[in-house]
């Protein structure tokens, strides 16, 4: 037979037990909570960077398609003033908005190869 004072011990003992039971089955909740919302965000941060990785990869693209009167001189082996002659008397393809003009680097390679064809 147990005595008062050890029924009274286990009686702790199982409240102690059943109290961090609860809490327990408590943390658990709120870590689950908390996984979640942390792997939400890291989708979120995963999304956006993906989003400036296209995005720099499309300006890039498009900048090196797009060529200004140094670059396609370059790429033409010509200087400015053959440039002007060029795009008035031989049909340089180019661009002008407003005052500036450039140049889309597929359009000049088909214009050089025509013109190397009819030579």
């Amino acid at each position: 037979m147990q005595t008062t004072s050890s029924k009274s011990n286990a009686e702790n003992l199982n409240a102690e037990l059943n109290k961090l039971l609860k809490r327990q089955v408590g943390l658990t909740k709120a870590l689950s909570t908390c996984n979640k919302e942390f792997l939400e965000n890291q989708n979120k941060i995963n999304a956006l960077i993906l989003k400036r990785i296209n995005a720099k990869i499309v300006k890039t693209k498009v900048s090196e398609n797009i060529l200004n009167d140094t670059q396609i001189g370059k790429l033409l082996g010509v200087s400015k003033s053959t440039l002007y002659r060029l795009r008035r008397d031989e049909g340089l393809p180019h661009h002008k908005v407003k005052k500036k003009i450039t140049y889309k680097r597929n359009e000049v390679e088909e214009w050089q190869r025509n013109r190397n064809r009819q030579n």
